[in-house]
């Protein structure tokens, strides 16, 4: 759920449960949102959709409004299961109902007897969506970094200037954050006349699930965690020491391979060496537009590698080619590295001033606040920590900033709840060990790991199918998960026809 922008160059990116037949023969709530059949954009099927408005400054019900935007995949059986999934989308800033074409594909098995409900955090989607126009948004890659590069030499913060400044007649930004967001899904819960339901989250979007446990946990019949976020983790940190790890595991897995390893030898230390090049003086070439063909003028500087590099890591099929592209680079040549890069942005679809809403009070205030300086030191010395760092501290000294966030939104969960975490091995923000290290404190949790996948496994083999499994049925101990904890990297290219046959 990352993107490149200037103005994120992190962008791409929280009582006891009832039990799994706890709902069986209760009576429902009444529901109070009128759902109307719809096809929103993308949608190849009719769907429900409703609004449900929310007072943007909970202190202040009579104040401006939120009107949360709610699509409901409904199930196919005729008398659905009472408990739907509802699917919280991440980043933090994406559209869970932009993710609907794809989530119902995906939860097929599922929408055989429950319905799939997707509501837009506010502030995402329809949801008065903090949206700002990127520079060079729809620009193809070549372009974008140059116009990233002029921005740069402006001042990075007078760019989130700008879309502060167009978003403060739509939006109080203090009131965007995860607290907000877990209070207008139960109020959505609660509207649709849900007694108890079953989350899934992606990346940021187990940190609201977590949090919506935490408050709300006698609603909650089971989770599935995808990307696993902490409560207590500080991302700035994490960020930098998991792009790290997980690219050295890229270079470790290619040194391993007998024919990566020949055709690319000794790529850790070409990589520092191609880094420590651009820092003095950026690649200045041309490169052909993925469209036209036609040859645009290409910078590629060293910041501009590393965050490539970084949003490259979170999909290990497009990593593939990243030994190939990165030896073909290091020899002037740019053209497969920048297509590798133009197929990924843009692509998230993230929020910028939701993302800043978020980050600013949840992450980078915590961050700021860090009384380990040797492990702050470390996170700011770090290849890609100091970009991150560097990035949110120019963005956060002019974002609007909540007066009180809850401690105990970063405090560890403790629940017996029904829980099931998935991890990607290569995973460059959230690695296997921080599923291990919330499922510390959840008595009822399975952890399951996927040797070659990184950020994001429900689309990724049978994954989905697990999940379905889990949800039909929440009982993480007895759960299959060998499918999962079987999947490997995908070969690595060796020319651009693919792996060695």
């Amino acid at each position: 759920m990352i993107r490149i922008s200037p103005l994120l160059l992190l962008l791409g990116c929280v009582p006891f449960a009832l039990p799994s037949t706890a709902c069986q023969g209760q009576s429902a709530l009444a529901p109070s949102i009128a759902l109307e059949p719809c096809r929103p954009e993308g949608f190849a099927e009719e769907v429900r959709c409703g609004v449900l408005e929310r007072p943007e400054d909970p202190a202040r019900p009579d104040g401006r409004r939120v009107a949360l935007q709610i699509v409901v995949l409904p199930a196919r059986a005729s008398h659905p299961k009472p408990d739907p999934l509802y699917a919280i989308a991440g980043g933090p800033g994406q559209s869970a109902r932009k993710m609907g074409p794809m989530l119902g594909g995906l939860f097929s098995q599922i929408r055989k007897r429950r319905d799939v409900v997707l509501v837009d955090q506010r502030g995402t989607g329809g949801s008065n969506p903090l949206a700002c126009e990127a520079v060079g948004e729809h620009l193809p890659i070549a372009a974008r970094l140059l116009e990233a590069e002029k921005e740069a030499k402006q001042g990075e913060a007078r760019e989130v200037e700008k879309c502060l400044q167009s978003l403060q007649d739509k939006a109080d930004l203090r009131f965007y954050g995860t607290t907000q967001a877990i209070d207008d899904l139960d109020a959505v819960r609660a509207a649709l006349g849900h007694e108890a339901i079953n989350l899934w989250g992606i990346s940021y979007g187990t940190r609201v699930a977590l949090a919506y446990l935490r408050r709300y946990e006698p609603r909650v019949r089971s989770v599935t965690l995808d990307a696993v976020v902490p409560p207590d983790v500080i991302l700035p940190l994490a960020m930098a020491s998991g792009a790290e790890r997980a690219l050295q595991m890229t270079f470790a897995d290619c040194a391993s391979d007998p024919d990566c390893g020949a055709a690319f030898p000794e790529l850790g230390t070409r990589f520092d060496a191609l880094v420590e090049r651009l820092k003095r003086s950026p690649l200045v070439t041309t490169a052909p537009d993925p469209l036209t063909g036609e040859l645009v003028p290409a910078q590629i500087s060293a910041d501009a590698l590393t965050s490539i590099v970084r949003n490259l890591l979170y999909d290990p099929d497009i990593t593939s080619l990243l030994p190939l592209t990165l030896a073909q680079l290091g020899q002037g040549d740019p053209r497969g590295f920048l297509a590798q890069a133009n197929a990924l942005t843009g692509a998230a679809g993230v929020s910028e001033g939701m993302h800043l809403s978020v980050f600013c009070d949840e992450d980078f205030a915590r961050f700021e606040r860090l009384s380990n300086d040797e492990e702050k030191g470390a996170a700011e010395r770090d290849l890609f920590g100091r970009q991150v760092i560097e990035s949110y501290a120019k963005s956060c000294a002019v974002w609007p900033r909540a007066a009180d966030v809850p401690a105990a939104l970063f405090e560890p969960l403790v629940s017996n709840v029904p829980v099931l975490i998935l991890s990607g091995a290569l995973d460059p923000v959230t690695p296997p060990a921080f599923g291990e290290r919330v499922k510390q404190t959840l008595s009822n949790a399975r952890h399951a790991v996927a040797p070659g996948a990184a950020h994001g496994l429900t689309p990724r083999g049978c994954t989905a199918k697990v999940i379905a499994r889990f949800v039909e049925r929440p009982e993480p101990a007895k759960l299959d998960v060998a499918c999962i904890e079987a999947m490997r990297r995908r070969p690595f290219f060796l020319t651009f026809a693919g792996p060695k046959p």
